[in-house]
């Protein structure tokens, strides 16, 4: 059981009411109680429950003002519990005192793997305490120490701490007081370190010099896989250190050196020494007013690379000259399968530039292009180099303005075209036509499986055209027509196509206006259908009578495995007829039906149904009116289910007295997780 009650203005009088709550609570797991107002008598409250609690991994109590006080409670927990996974203490000024409460019980703990203590006013005396704690440890793996005051002495302790642990992987010591000298400490302590893969230094004041400490120490370490210098005041020379300790490192996947130094010069020398390395797959230079030049220095680097195949600029802001220096180096490319540009302001141009990659490479198998202000034209040079492409997959072009005209130019490039298969053309303006001429080369299309033409306009003139493809359409797996304007004539047309369907798993039709005649259309196409596995429905406007036809097309149902009817306006009649619909079914886990007119009637035939079902592992009930007998009828139903783990009846004019009730009744369920409390006025 999960509890989330995040940024709900508890203090220390609604937690006292919770741990009453939570004291005969045996299947509670995770408690999230981050940005409230505990403080110290709230901790001590949580203290007197939580200690023996066997069933918590899981405690984030961020933003709490818990202070060294409160942490002397914490301590206690962690002392006597003996399940305690993950630990969430940021911000809560806990400063060295309270530090040294914790760090007695973190060296008794044989369970804690995860401690974050950011923002804690934690400095140089209280790395003393965690670091004799360190010593033993023998199951931290990851620790958050950002956002305090620890200085060169405490990364000393921190250093000689993990210089003999053999657990910890991820170490955070972003904004602290950590110079040249610190910066020493963690390099010879990495030197012979052989766990820790991931360390964020950001913005501290480790420069030139301590840069080459940590050099030093790359040239033979073999586990640090991600280094994060951001805002370390590192120049020219200490570019160099690190450019030569790269030669020979052979598991440093990802390096951040965004806002230092450098000048253009040094950037250069420094990025082109990974082209000889064998390792190096992921490369991050960002300087977001330099978008086209960091664009020419990667091209200078990767123009001959043989081992990267993932390029991810995406928002990096380098237009159309940037795109113009990648095309150049990546157009003889023989490694480079996927290339994400999505929100470069690429536009016409841009494209134009890529068509020498489409033209003349021979493994790119994904390009994103989203959201880069590309219009018909764009789309015409796009469509020219896919009609002699035998590679790309993947096509992402969503959210720019190709409108009709480019979805004309690209149905050309696809009547030819036998590698694409996922193409996603949403939020395009292109309308009833552009939807036409792309039905139209569809049709002899036999490669494409994903189809996304969400928040396009598209109405049932557009739906009509699409009819002879889906019909005849032996490939299509996924088709996305979220947020168009189907409505009843949409769906009609839309479930003439479908009817003899035997491919489409996934139809996607949330957002258009679909009401109980739509439905029904929709209903009968699918009624024989045994493919189909996820249908969503979300904000449309389907009833009772709706629901009851849907009801019907899937009552033997064997595919089916997720409906999602969220926000439509199903009453305790549609609840019944769906829920002797899938009373034995062997094969839904996922029914939605959040923010519908469901009441106590409706509840109790789902709870009937669903009580001894085998495969529903979600069910959403939030936002209905199912109240107080509703709510427990349906705990009487699950408190022995061991397949549903996610309930969820949020919102639902449910007491306070009943809510307790509930969770009473689905105390020894250990598998479901509850979704019940709406606000913190439910703890009063």
């Amino acid at each position: 059981m999960a509890l989330n009650l995040e940024n709900k203005e508890i203090g220390y009088k609604e937690i006292r009411v919770l741990s009453v709550a939570l004291r005969y609570n045996k299947t509670i797991a995770m408690l999230n109680l981050n940005y409230n107002q505990i403080g110290i008598r709230g901790t001590q409250y949580l203290s007197e429950v939580l200690r023996n609690k066997t069933t918590l991994t899981k405690l984030e109590l961020r933003d709490n003002e818990i202070r060294a006080e409160g942490a002397l409670y914490l301590a206690d927990i962690i002392n006597n519990n003996t399940t305690l996974v993950e630990l969430d203490l940021n911000d809560n000024d806990i400063r060295d005192q309270g530090l040294k409460y914790l760090a007695g019980a973190f060296q008794k703990s044989k369970a804690l793997t995860t401690l974050s203590l950011a923002g804690n006013k934690i400095e140089d005396q209280g790395m003393y305490h965690l670091a004799n704690a360190f010593q033993n440890t023998t199951t931290l793996t990851a620790l958050d120490l950002g956002r305090n005051k620890i200085g060169n002495l405490g990364i000393k302790y921190l250093a000689d701490g993990f210089r003999k642990n053999k657990a910890l992987i991820k170490l955070k010591l972003v904004s602290n007081e950590i110079g040249a000298e610190g910066a020493q400490h963690l390099g010879k302590a990495l030197e012979n370190n052989n766990t820790l893969a991931e360390i964020d230094l950001t913005v501290n004041k480790i420069g030139d010099e301590g840069v080459q400490y940590l050099a030093n120490a790359f040239k033979n370490n073999n586990t640090l896989a991600n280094l994060d210098l951001y805002g370390n005041e590192i120049g020219d020379q200490g570019a160099q250190h690190l450019a030569d300790a790269f030669r020979n490192n052979t598991t440093l996947t990802q390096l951040y050196l965004e806002d230092n130094e450098t000048s253009d010069e040094e950037q250069h020398r420094e990025t082109d020494v990974p082209s000889s390395d064998k390792t190096l797959i992921t490369f991050d230079l960002k300087d977001e007013e330099k978008g086209a030049e960091r664009a020419h220095y990667l091209a200078d680097i990767f123009a001959n690379n043989e081992t990267l195949n993932t390029l991810n600029l995406e928002n990096d802001n380098i237009g159309s000259q940037g795109t113009q220096h990648l095309a150049n180096a990546f157009q003889n490319n023989k490694t480079l399968t996927t290339l994400n540009l999505a929100s470069n302001a690429i536009g016409d141009e841009g494209v134009q530039h890529l068509t020498k990659i489409l033209e003349n490479n021979n493994t790119l198998t994904t390009l994103n292009l989203a959201k880069n202000g590309i219009d018909a034209k764009g789309a015409e040079h796009l469509a020219k180099a896919l009609e002699g492409n035998k590679t790309l997959i993947t096509l992402n072009l969503s959210s720019n303005e190709i409108g009709t005209e480019g979805a004309q130019h690209l149905a050309k490039a696809l009547e030819n075209n036998n590698t694409l298969t996922e193409l996603d053309l949403a939020n395009n303006n292109i309308y009833n036509e552009g939807t036409q001429h792309l039905a139209k080369a569809l049709e002899t299309n036999n490669t494409l499986t994903a189809l996304n033409l969400a928040r396009n306009e598209i109405g049932a003139e557009g739906i009509e055209q699409l009819t002879s493809f889906l019909r005849n359409n032996t490939t299509l797996v996924t088709l996305n027509l979220k947020h168009n304007k189907l409505e009843v004539d949409g769906v009609k047309h839309l479930a003439v196509g479908l009817e003899n369907n035997n491919t489409l798993i996934t139809l996607d039709l949330v957002s258009n206006t679909i009401d109980d005649e739509a439905a029904l259309h929709l209903a009968a196409a699918l009624l024989n259908n045994n493919t189909l596995v996820t249908l969503l429905l979300r904000y449309n406007k389907i009833g009772d009578k709706g629901a009851e036809y849907l009801a019907i097309a899937f009552r033997n149902n064997t595919t089916l495995h997720k409906l999602d009817l969220t926000r439509n306006q199903i009453g305790d009649q549609g609840a019944q007829d769906l829920a002797t619909a899938f009373r034995d079914n062997k094969t839904l886990a996922y029914l939605g039906l959040d923010g519908n007119k469901i009441k106590q009637q409706g509840a109790q035939h789902l709870a009937a149904a669903f009580e001894n079902n085998k495969t529903l592992t979600f069910l959403d009930l939030a936002g209905n009116e199912i109240g107080d007998q509703g709510a427990q009828d349906l705990a009487a139903a699950f408190r022995n289910n061991t397949t549903l783990t996610t309930l969820d009846l949020r919102r639902n004019e449910i007491g306070k007295v009943s809510k307790h009730h509930v969770m009473q009744t689905l105390r020894e369920n250990t598998t479901l997780k509850l979704f019940l409390w709406d606000d913190v006025e439910d703890l009063d």
